[in-house]
């Protein structure tokens, strides 16, 4: 009788941290994004003319200036600015542009570097954890197998994080709509900073395509290409760092294996890495200069 009991208790523990799970904690991880999605679309729905859109991840949404690329296309195009988190896996992105692209588009992707080796991305636990927040149509896509391998992956104090989300009245300083400009670049009022004791992986000298990468750029090749749009797959804006620095041997190997590796199933990627980086000023001072890192990109609508 008490193993059945025992039994009942876990299972009813299991399904009460389930439904926190599912219904609340996930639901409340990111809710700020929702907002976000919501300002980028009603910009490119109310977008005229010939238009620019960028998809990607946060290095774009905050690496870019909107105002500056579309003051210097000669065939006054619009700008906008779809970018959202490098934690979106490729798919949702190209989901994104595709509902809203239209001839003569020209469809930017500065990806991270890490989107080319990623693959699917549902057993991801950031990933099911955070898309059902902002996007609850992306529900169908996911399982109950993957909901539970995100519950089993999440450490507690993450798990009941999202829930203390209820109690706060406002969204964070930073990460909210609020600080979209009219392009939907984010743009807060704070200097940027850069510590360089918060050295993470980024670029491996081995970078190899993964298959879902493969199919998910020529999709979105094909499909742009018959609304007759344009796609161009070029650079993700970067900070150049001790840790990180493309005239390093390394780096630039990568960067050449990737380039090799693209062309081998006929994808372009225009310029060159170093044009669409940051600069720390000097060893001690780590303010991001001011620097125009898409020059290049000039070049496309001129």
């Amino acid at each position: 009788m008490k193993k059945i009991l025992v039994f009942f208790a876990a299972t009813t523990l299991f399904c009460l941290l389930y439904f926190l799970f599912v219904y609340i904690s996930l639901p409340l991880s990111e809710k700020w994004l929702a907002n976000v999605y919501q300002v980028k679309k009603e910009l490119i729905q109310n977008a005229k003319g010939k238009r620019i859109i960028v998809i990607g991840g946060s290095s774009s949404l905050f690496g870019l200036n909107g105002g500056v690329i579309e003051s210097n296309t000669s065939q006054s195009y619009t700008f906008i600015n779809l970018a959202t988190h490098a934690g979106l896996p490729i798919s949702y992105h190209i989901d994104q542009v595709l509902h809203f692209a239209q001839k003569g588009d020209i469809v930017i992707m500065p990806l991270e570097f890490s989107y080319y080796t990623k693959r699917e991305p549902y057993n991801d636990a950031w990933y099911i954890q955070n898309i059902l927040s902002w996007d609850k149509n992306y529900r169908k896509y996911i399982t109950h197998k993957n909901i539970l391998l995100a519950l089993f992956q999440t450490k507690l104090k993450d798990f009941f994080a999202p829930i203390k989300s209820l109690f706060l009245k406002n969204e964070s300083p930073i990460y909210s709509s609020k600080n979209l400009n009219q392009w939907g670049d984010f743009c807060i009022q704070q200097e940027s900073q850069f510590n360089d004791k918060n050295h993470f992986f980024y670029l491996d000298s081995e970078v190899i395509l993964s298959q879902f990468f493969i199919a998910e750029i020529q999709r979105a090749k094909q499909k742009l290409n018959a609304m007759g749009a344009n796609l161009v797959l070029t650079y993700p804006p970067t900070l150049k760092n001790t840790h990180f620095d493309l005239d390093q041997k390394n780096f630039s190997d990568s960067i050449n294996h990737i380039k090799t590796q693209l062309s081998n199933i006929g994808i372009e990627i225009i310029g060159e890495a170093k044009d669409f980086r940051y600069y720390v000023a000097d060893g001690t001072n780590s303010k991001m200069n001011k620097f125009l890192v898409w020059l290049l990109i000039f070049n496309i609508a001129n």
